[in-house]
């Protein structure tokens, strides 16, 4: 979904245009090296080099372990990590527990450029101690994520 707003009424820090993409894909991995989030992938055009993209996620989430474990979320510009938390998610606690939950994150970037530039989300997880069990975006087919980008006026 694409929304363009008149740039003649949007002044520095109006709202350009809106992307969003919505995913019920599945993306499971034991990796401790990022892999791509399955559907989790948005393109936008920028009007200006001067605009900011305002990033914001909201992720869909599982993890369980048998002790502490973390998952990590990145965003990628193109090919080029703008964003990392290598700890964004967390199960800290020491007992066979799992989280089913939401990340919300969101991050302003500066492209500078007026290209397509295309934005995409990895995981990771991170095992500190014991087993770890995959960490997983959309665990479940009911789930939902989305990662929206707003093009900001400079």
């Amino acid at each position: 979904m694409t929304r363009a707003v008149n740039t003649a009424l949007a002044g520095a820090g109006g709202v350009l245009q809106v992307v969003q993409a919505l995913t019920g894909s599945n993306t499971s991995t034991t990796s401790s090296s990022y892999v791509d989030a399955n559907g989790f992938t948005a393109s936008i055009t920028p009007t200006s080099t001067s605009s900011k993209i305002l990033i914001l996620l909201d992720a869909s989430y599982y993890i369980q372990a048998d002790n502490s474990t973390r998952g990590g979320i990145q965003i990628v510009r193109d090919s080029t990590a703008v964003y990392t938390d290598d700890n964004a998610i967390g199960n800290g606690v020491n007992a066979n527990v799992a989280i089913n939950a939401r990340a919300i994150m969101a991050y302003l970037d500066s492209p500078a450029t007026t290209s397509a530039i295309t934005y995409k989300v990895q995981i990771k997880r991170n095992q500190t101690a014991g087993t770890s069990y995959a960490f997983q975006i959309n665990a479940l087919t009911s789930n939902k994520s989305t990662i929206t980008l707003m093009e900001i006026a400079g």
